[in-house]
């Protein structure tokens, strides 16, 4: 069994990390499992504005003289920095494919085979209309009606974003006011109940494929993440 070191952007990823992708994996046998915010100087932490910051801190890791260890990172790709070899990403037709091919600039640039890059396609708060659950604490029956509504009209969650107000979390603003889109805060303030509660959607992502058998990405990530550490 190995170590797993994540590299987050910021705290709301720090939070996803430590309260479902943690314990996920502990079922499988991967006991340590620790989030680490990029080092911006040295004294800040956290935002990915310069993908330098995040090299900086995967190669810190990989230096250790331990081995038994794997490195992962969790990113936006919404305003993400430019990654090595935009010639060859920014040239994809599709979000998807633009995802997957800077994925491999970042393992190409890395070279290491203990890294794991991993860019979240789309907002974190597509994740929770993976079911309807995670938002009986907070909404009332009617507001619950509409994020069923929203939930049934899309194969994936996270292809919820047609447009700038389509957009998961405007989505959820236009239901539930009182919603924050600071995303930090959604943890912090708890507005979904207890951490259970508001995750409930989201810690189904981690083994359901969708009903055509294309997986979601947050599931790709857990399987490449146990595949790599139990080796």
């Amino acid at each position: 069994m190995k170590r797993l070191y994540i590299i987050v952007e910021g705290p709301t990823e720090q939070e996803f990390v430590r309260t479902l992708i943690a314990p996920y994996l502990r079922e499988y046998g991967i006991f340590e499992v620790t989030p680490i915010l990029i080092r911006t100087s040295k004294t800040g932490r956290g935002g990915f504005s310069n993908y330098q910051y995040l090299k900086n801190d995967v190669e810190r890791l990989l230096k250790s003289e331990k081995t038994d260890f794997v490195v992962s990172m969790f990113v936006d790709f919404f305003r993400c920095p430019e990654v090595p070899n935009k010639e060859r990403w920014s040239v994809k037709n599709s979000h998807v494919e633009q995802v997957e091919e800077m994925e491999q600039c970042i393992k190409d640039d890395i070279e290491d085979a203990r890294f794991i890059p991993y860019i979240q396609l789309h907002e974190f708060e597509a994740l929770l209309f993976a079911s309807n659950k995670g938002f009986y604490s907070f909404f009332d029956e009617k507001q619950k009606e509409k994020t069923q509504q929203i939930i049934n009209s899309y194969e994936n969650p996270e292809d919820i974003n047609t447009a700038p107000n389509g957009a998961p979390s405007k989505r959820i603003l236009a239901i539930k006011s009182g919603y924050s889109s600071k995303r930090a805060r959604l943890c912090e303030k708890g507005f979904m109940g207890t951490r259970r509660d508001l995750f409930t959607s989201v810690r189904l992502c981690m083994d359901t494929p969708t009903s055509n058998d294309k997986p979601f990405t947050i599931s790709q990530l857990c399987r490449n993440l146990k595949y790599k550490s139990l080796k």
